[in-house]
């Protein structure tokens, strides 16, 4: 079976902009007034288990045209009842802004086991436009603001913990876990050196996907050592169920970067276990660090059913 190779959504030099300076107002056409966009998220209620992802619809229509070189980015936070942001799901738009073109696409958002389990209860998904810099956009939206600029799309409920949520194994090779970058990657749990690395996931009742997203070392972190006579650095990943394995790219990037794959768990008549298999052809030695890394996981999520297409 082939997986689904997704674009990774984590861009680091927008996150900032988006969680920090959400009072400052947009200096482009429409900040000060008129609203730039209509947005909406469907479904408008949803369950986040932990260890899931659900896949939304997401709309928007562009009401204006902006000033030239002004890219609105798109911010969806998961907000708790005092307003705190938790969780960020923020990307790039998938294409131009034009006024009255509208822009359909589907997003992931997801309770990963690698981070720390968001407590049972309702939290609220909000969402907006940003410029990158520190402002934001105004929106038409029949719900007040929660924040500037910041409308409510939806409201998520966490359930308790149940029995039936797969368990994941990490095989000895990951290190402990550690804290993530902003609230997009919460949390992160490196490979010893090149691993192999391996967990195994279960049990699953396919068909359904598992969700991985694994972070690739930033240009000029550490001295990088490929440990074949391939020219580029790359990982491999083999998952045990549906005889699955891929080829991702592995070179870092200035301000690091990930890579994003959906595997796909074929049909089965009792749940199964998945042991899958990460190995890279490279490690990164960071100054005095006595322990070689490579990759890390940043996301591990699971959902059940026939993927939309």
């Amino acid at each position: 079976m082939r997986a689904r190779l997704l674009p990774a959504s984590f861009l680091p030099a927008l996150l900032l902009p988006a969680l920090l300076l959400p009072w400052l107002a947009v200096t482009a056409c429409g900040s000060a007034g008129e609203p730039v966009a209509e947005i909406a998220v469907a479904p408008a209620e949803l369950e986040l288990q932990l260890g899931a992802f659900v896949e939304l619809s997401l709309r928007i229509i562009p009401l204006v045209d902006l000033e030239p070189g002004v890219v609105p980015q798109v911010f969806l936070h998961l907000i708790d009842e005092p307003g705190s942001v938790l969780r960020t799901f923020d990307h790039a738009l998938p294409a131009g802004f034009l006024s009255g073109r509208e822009i359909a696409y589907r997003v992931r958002v997801h309770q990963s086991v690698v981070a720390e389990p968001l407590a049972p209860g309702l939290y609220t998904l909000t969402a907006g436009l940003h410029d990158g810099k520190g402002g934001r956009f105004r929106l038409r939206s029949a719900r007040p603001e929660v924040a500037r600029f910041e409308y409510p799309v939806a409201s998520v409920r966490v359930p308790e913990p149940s029995p039936t949520v797969p368990g994941v194994r990490f095989s000895p090779s990951w290190l402990p876990v550690e804290p993530g970058r902003y609230r997009q990657i919460v949390a992160r749990r490196p490979l010893a050196g090149a691993g192999p690395g391996t967990f195994q996931i279960g049990p699953l009742q396919g068909p359904g996907e598992i969700l991985l997203r694994l972070g690739l070392p930033a240009g000029g972190s550490g001295r990088i050592e490929r440990l074949s006579e391939e020219a580029t650095s790359k990982i491999r990943l083999q998952s045990s169920c549906g005889d699955f394995q891929a080829e991702l790219p592995g070179e870092p990037e200035p301000n690091g970067s990930g890579v994003e794959i959906l595997i796909p768990v074929p049909t089965t008549p009792t749940p199964v276990d998945c042991d899958v298999r990460i190995e890279p052809n490279f490690l990164v030695r960071i100054g005095d660090q006595a322990e070689a890394r490579s990759i890390s996981i940043e996301l591990l999520a699971w959902r059940s059913g026939v993927p939309d297409e």
